[in-house]
């Protein structure tokens, strides 16, 4: 053989330089995979991230949505192009779990085959119901695919060259040659999906640079329109960051009734082509001081969390995140402060899984840290075990009443539907990077005059006079803060109030909460530029 990547593509089928010993570091990453990927949310977000990223990228002429539902109906109901398309090699089922791995594709035919002989329609088990749900689960994963495919023999395109294109949409059994490459795609979820996710976004561009553009193009257009239509609106302008970058957001009115419908942005395409062009348009038409300042780091976040690939193993991560008390993804604490002075039994909040305080109080485990351990490992699957789990707990102890379910705490619907008044705000997340800087030189400042070094301190004190004035503002607010939430707290530990009664209260307070947050930026910003 003389073609090099002709060698390398034979002498990858069945590779194995790892051995056995890669089963522990490829088993938890395939539990988080599968703990992700199986849930009814992160499929319905990924259509439609995939629906717009085939539309970008795909080299044949594509109607975004549309033929993204004629391709999961044609999946459904099994269609003579579905089999054709998967005869030629173009589909995936599962295709983030077993893409790369040909003993698990051998257990997934075997079992496909076991199929045979059984009532197609009948649901008569658990292990059934899971067989439907994988069904229009890869329904959904095939849908665009089998949409590019469609087009791509509309085009004039032969069989094998049409399956080629739908298969390339992203392809998730590419993991390069490369031994390092190899270790991380089997090891670290989702990091081969992402680098092939840019690969593709990037021969796109470059193999057909016009329509490229031209698709984009649309999406900007409308990302602007998006943008000036809730440039006027105080719920679109109060809403955190990282929500303005992850999703499209509209309400279906006004007021306390009023629903917020979060849509999913594809990441590269979605970064690219949405929020680029939303984030330049809200700092040009933005009154605030720093709205150049907030432009960039929103540029920065997103530069490193659509293009970042984190190359730490998933049997080590979580465990690791534990050890340096930090959520990797949220940069937050695992362990609140308000809890890092308590006993490990007794570290958890009023939003904890009850079943998750039951087992620290009973093994004297840290309730918050174990919890991240089951949501690293298992993602969204672990948390709805924890609400299985809490159910039965709660008939076990005498825990006070959960408050009453809004729509969005709801499994799949919760994570694109949300309701009012909402539980955080960019300036909750704003008011607390503020004051941090602001404590830290304030208590420097009496750290060393206490130490009796008078002059360092002036010295500082007039290098971050606005921080030690801004301060002095937080800190009244940061008082006011913690009395809204030890009223929550109390909300939640309640025996005499109701659920509705509790839901209710907590709406009120949390209103009040991120009122307090809103008016504390203002203040310490206008003390900044004063």
């Amino acid at each position: 053989v003389h073609d090099r990547m002709l060698y390398n593509a034979l002498a990858s089928i069945n590779a194995n330089e790892f051995g056995r010993w890669m089963q522990l570091f490829s088993v938890p990453k395939r539990w988080l995979t599968t703990g992700v990927t199986i849930t009814p949310g992160f499929q319905l977000a990924n259509f439609t991230r995939d629906t717009l990223q085939a539309f970008v990228v795909s080299r044949d002429r594509l109607r975004p949505v549309v033929s993204a539902f004629k391709g999961a109906a044609k999946t459904l109901v099994n269609h003579d192009q579905y089999w054709g398309f998967l005869a030629s090699g173009g589909g995936f089922h599962n295709g983030y779990i077993n893409a790369h791995d040909p003993s698990k594709t051998a257990k997934v035919i075997k079992a496909e085959m076991r199929k045979k002989g059984f009532k197609a329609g009948l649901i008569d088990s658990p292990k059934r119901a899971l067989d439907r749900w994988m069904d229009i689960s890869n329904a959904i994963e095939n849908a665009n695919r089998l949409a590019v495919y469609d087009a791509a023999i509309q085009s004039g395109r032969g069989k094998l060259a049409a399956a080629y294109e739908g298969k390339d949409l992203m392809d998730f059994s590419m993991t390069g040659s490369g031994v390092i490459y190899r270790f991380l795609a089997q090891t670290v979820p989702f990091f081969n999906a992402r680098v092939q996710g840019l690969y593709r976004l990037v021969r796109g561009a470059h193999e057909n640079p016009r329509a490229f553009m031209i698709k984009g193009s649309m999406i900007m257009l409308a990302a602007i329109a998006y943008t000036l239509f809730n440039a006027d609106d105080d719920r679109y302008k109060d809403l955190s960051e990282e929500d303005k970058d992850l999703y499209w957001h509209f309400w279906t009115g006004k007021g306390e009734d009023a629903l917020h419908i979060r849509i999913p942005k594809p990441f590269e395409v979605g970064f690219i082509f949405g929020t680029i062009p939303e984030r330049f348009i809200e700092a040009m038409y933005s009154k605030e001081s720093d709205a150049g300042k907030r432009f960039l780091k929103r540029m920065a976040w997103n530069i490193k969390n659509v293009f970042e690939m984190n190359p730490i193993p998933q049997t080590v991560k979580p465990v690791s995140e534990i050890w340096a008390d930090i959520d990797t993804f949220t940069g937050r604490p695992i362990v609140g402060i308000a809890n890092q002075d308590k006993i490990a039994a007794y570290q958890y909040t009023p939003f904890t899984h009850k079943s998750m305080i039951a087992l620290g109080r009973e093994t004297g485990l840290s309730p918050a840290q174990v919890e991240h351990l089951i949501g690293a490992y298992f993602g969204p699957l672990g948390d709805f075990a924890m609400t299985m789990a809490d159910m039965v707990v709660e008939g076990l102890w005498d825990f006070p009443a959960t408050p009453a379910w809004r729509i969005d705490d709801y499994p799949v619907i919760g994570r694109f539907v949300k309701q009012s008044p909402p539980r955080s705000s960019r300036y909750a997340q704003e008011f607390w990077e503020l004051f941090k800087d602001a404590r830290d030189a304030y208590n420097t400042v009496l750290a060393l005059r206490r130490e009796g070094d008078v002059e360092t301190a002036r010295e500082l004190v007039d290098d971050r006079m606005n921080d030690i004035i801004g301060y002095r503002i937080g800190n009244r607010f940061y008082q006011a803060v913690k009395k809204v939430n030890k009223q929550i707290r109390m909300v939640h530990v309640s025996r005499t109030m109701t659920p509705e009664e509790k839901r209710r209260r907590i709406d009120e307070l949390t209103k009040v909460k991120l009122t307090l947050y809103k008016r504390a930026v203002k203040a310490m910003k206008t003390a900044r530029s004063d």
